[in-house]
């Protein structure tokens, strides 16, 4: 909400403004399946994601080992459940960050990968 108050020769007037602002909505998905042989949900594709620049993406294993970190992360080079070294990562469930750096925002969950 914006207030303002104008004092004119006339007398004082003041406004009020509220100004909505909508986020485009990320929606990362709980599960892909990376170079099973079919071409549906081949890597961490998120939907919203193309809006933000600069997110922070961490993958976890489940005793909290950091396997994967991408510090620009975007669907243009999508995570495909490898390792930061390149080596497929097992089937199963991860657990993973994503930092918004432009407005702050973080989204966390399982994730799994069956291929």
């Amino acid at each position: 909400t914006i207030n303002g108050l104008v004092e004119t020769p006339c007398g004082n007037a003041s406004m009020e403004h509220e100004i909505i602002i909508e986020q485009c909505e990320v929606n990362p998905p709980n599960v892909f399946t990376p170079r099973n042989g079919d071409a549906t949900n081949i890597a961490f594709i998120i939907p919203g994601l193309d809006n933000y620049d600069g997110v922070l993406l961490r993958v976890f294993d489940r005793w909290g080992n950091k396997v994967y970190e991408d510090l620009n992360y975007s669907n243009d080079y999508p995570w495909y459940g490898e390792n930061e070294s390149g080596s497929p990562l097992s089937e199963g469930t991860y657990y993973f960050t994503l930092y918004l750096t432009q407005n702050g925002f973080e989204y966390s969950g399982p994730v799994s990968i069956f291929r």
